[in-house]
């Protein structure tokens, strides 16, 4: 990934997860990787850092009350060429973000720019008690670069897999972002964002891996 990317959590429980620690990726990225985190209560309790390596997120910053101004706080404020959103009660590969970066160089090794990188994920079923009772992966159909009515047809195909609505399973070109941002809409916020934004998409890539961990309870 050519510059920094940033990284902005996007999490939406009001009661912190305890802490999950991982070991650091024997792989060093080739990229720099700037983590931003907005905390929705007034401002306060945003926390930055650097790193070589992803985890859990350890902590929760955002209230379910007051969902998505903090993330369009956080895309403001975040540096770098591309915007990730995970979740802070969800996990994800070591190794993700290198993933995407993968594509997005090979993608400006053919003079493009990369809009927008998707990638997959392990849908894990909670019950009422908090106990996994079901596990399965949604991935795209194909793995690769796509642009002009190739992409639009890839769009599609994740909309029919699940794959669109989603913030945190997609790595954005800051520029994309510009001018959009996440409105108060319950319950279809990331469906009305991602609308907009695929409108300006034009160059697509597709990780055809489950990267991401997404943890889906009976009452969510």
């Amino acid at each position: 990934m050519r510059g920094k990317s940033r990284k902005v959590n996007s999490g939406h429980n009001s009661v912190p997860k305890s802490a999950r620690r991982t070991e650091p990726s024997p792989r060093i990225p080739r990229f720099a990787a700037h983590l931003r985190c907005v905390s929705a209560k007034e401002g306060k309790g945003s926390q930055e850092g650097t790193g070589n390596h992803w985890c859990p997120v350890p902590f929760c910053l955002r209230r379910q009350t007051a969902a998505f101004p903090p993330v369009n706080t956080g895309i403001s404020a975040a540096r770098g060429r591309y915007v990730w959103m995970p979740d802070p009660d969800d996990a994800y590969a070591p190794d993700l973000l290198e993933r995407c970066a993968e594509k997005i160089r090979s993608q400006a090794d053919a003079e493009a720019r990369t809009d927008v990188v998707v990638f997959g994920l392990t849908e894990e079923l909670f019950d009422a008690d908090g106990s996994v009772y079901g596990a399965h992966d949604i991935v795209p159909a194909l793995d690769g670069a796509f642009s002009g009515s190739d992409a639009h047809a890839q769009v599609l195909d994740l909309e029919d897999r699940t794959l669109l609505g989603y913030a945190w399973n997609k790595v954005y070109r800051a520029e994309v972002l510009d001018g959009i941002a996440f409105e108060t809409v319950p319950l279809i916020e990331d469906i009305v964002f991602n609308v907009a934004v695929f409108n300006r998409v034009e160059n697509l890539a597709l990780v055809a891996r489950p990267l991401y961990r997404y943890e889906k309870r009976v009452a969510a």
